[in-house]
């Protein structure tokens, strides 16, 4: 299935041509989820 066209810039794609599904699912993400998804190479930092 093709990703939808960008309501950004139809040439190029960014948030707006993912999945309307994984769009709803990373909304529904909290603080602790996201602190979760630091790994190697790649930390989630909080600044307050």
């Amino acid at each position: 299935m093709p990703r939808k066209l960008s309501k950004i810039s139809p040439q190029w794609w960014d948030y707006t041509t993912l999945d309307d599904e994984l769009i709803r699912d990373a909304a529904k993400l909290d603080e602790k989820d996201l602190s979760q998804l630091s790994r190697s190479g790649f930390e989630v930092v909080f600044y307050d």
